[in-house]
């Protein structure tokens, strides 16, 4: 049977603001590859990556709600949010 499930994303909020140390820990959380960082197509397939979004977790909503409950910096947490697509 073919898995049909809605795929979820943890991403950093629109409106986000990081303080430089919560900035360092947010790039300890980045995905490993291009593909796994920003999964959505990109048809102006240029090097500027800032029209893209950014994600930090791929999985299911809950997996991705566990994702942001474990980050230990309280401000840090609200800075995230879960998106599905």
């Amino acid at each position: 049977m073919k898995n049909t499930a809605i795929q979820h994303y943890v991403k950093l909020k629109e409106n986000h603001t990081l303080k430089q140390q919560e900035a360092k820990q947010v790039k300890k959380m980045e995905l490993l590859t291009q593909e796994e960082r920003w999964p959505f197509p990109d048809d102006k397939n240029t090097f500027d990556k800032s029209h893209l979004i950014e994600v930090y977790k791929i999985g299911t909503e809950q997996e991705c709600q566990d994702f942001i409950k474990n980050i230990e910096e309280v401000d840090l947490k609200t800075q995230f949010e879960v998106i599905k697509c």
